[in-house]
């Protein structure tokens, strides 16, 4: 079964989700499991891997299209604004 989401090139935190639920459902049925379930390259993060911190120029761009109430959550929460994901971000945060 892990061995197919490794084939369809699933996130391995999915496939370690999913293998931690079916052992918890196993050891709360009283099911022993006897065998070892190996998981490849366990650690690796597909989702964040050509990830880069934006640049002054592009925070800038940003910070300039967004509206003015973004802006004053962001000074006000203290927030770190590549916390907040894709400049698309900006217009859906409701204050």
């Amino acid at each position: 079964m892990f061995a197919r989401f490794e084939s369809e090139h699933k996130s391995p935190s999915y496939i370690f989700g999913i293998l931690k639920a079916v052992k918890f459902w196993l050891r709360y049925s009283d099911i022993t499991l006897t065998r070892r379930i190996k998981m490849s390259n366990s650690t690796f993060t597909p989702t964040i891997e050509d990830e880069q911190v934006p640049s002054q120029d592009e925070l800038a761009r940003i910070l300039r299209a967004s509206p003015s109430r973004v802006k004053t959550a962001i000074a006000f929460a203290d927030l770190r604004p590549q916390t907040l994901g894709n400049h698309a971000f900006f217009y859906v945060l409701k204050v």
